[in-house]
């Protein structure tokens, strides 16, 4: 990726984010969540839980590259399908400076709540890992499993 004079940006690391699972849905009959989330515009996205949606466990590794102007915040929204389109269930702006901080044998591991209108409608597990660039060695994470 380049900087907007053209000058490529200089990549601090990779973001792996483990997706778990939500608890405490507030969720319509039939409905089967999944989760989006978004750092620096790029959008990942889990598989929907049919077994247990007021529960789900989706168990889903995502990754993101992390340059030095990379923004610092994680979008994590929980949604079902519905006739006419996907419905949010709620939504979790997170700060990504934690996990970034946080050295890769420890990582950062929180429940975040969900919320929609400003009233909490659920909370999401994130498992989140930082790998600093150090001497380029992530070329070989980064070719790994790049969802």
């Amino acid at each position: 990726m380049n900087r907007p004079d053209g000058r490529p940006r200089r990549r601090l690391g990779m973001l792996i984010v483990i997706l778990l699972k939500a608890r405490n849905l507030a969720l319509p009959a039939g409905a089967h969540p999944y989760c989006l989330a978004i750092v620096d515009g790029v959008v990942r996205r889990t598989a929907p839980e049919k077994d247990e949606p007021d529960a789900p466990t989706w168990d889903q590794e995502v990754r993101y590259e992390i340059f030095e102007s990379s923004d610092r915040l994680m979008t994590c929204t929980v949604l079902h399908e519905t006739a006419v389109g996907p419905a949010v269930i709620g939504r979790a702006e997170l700060q990504l400076t934690p996990a970034l901080q946080t050295t890769p044998d420890k990582g950062h591991d929180a429940w975040y709540p969900i919320k929609t209108d400003d009233r909490t409608c659920g909370e999401v597990f994130l498992e989140m890992t930082f790998y600093p660039d150090v001497s380029g060695k992530l070329a070989a994470l980064t070719a790994a499993r790049t969802p």
